[in-house]
């Protein structure tokens, strides 16, 4: 992710960390699929030719996210939860 697009998802996940106590988990997956979602799948298709270390510090910061909004540590997280 380049400069714009890291600093935009930060934003979302300050919002979403500012509301997590006040509404219901499926209003942070929405506010997740709006503020967050759309700029990690921005350039996609980029990201199948980068090296793994370089995608390894984008999964961990999309972790740390969904982490967020469940209210659980990272490594026991399973990204399927988000989407299900």
């Amino acid at each position: 992710m380049d400069r714009r697009n890291v600093t935009a998802v930060r934003s979302g996940m300050f919002a979403i960390n500012k509301v997590k106590a006040y509404v219901p988990i499926r209003v942070l997956r929405t506010l997740y699929f709006t503020l967050v979602y759309p700029y990690i799948i921005y350039g996609i298709t980029l990201w199948i030719a980068a090296y793994q270390a370089h995608l390894s510090k984008s999964n961990v910061f999309h972790k740390k996210i969904i982490g967020s909004i469940f209210n659980a540590n990272i490594m026991t997280v399973p990204k399927s939860s988000l989407y299900s």
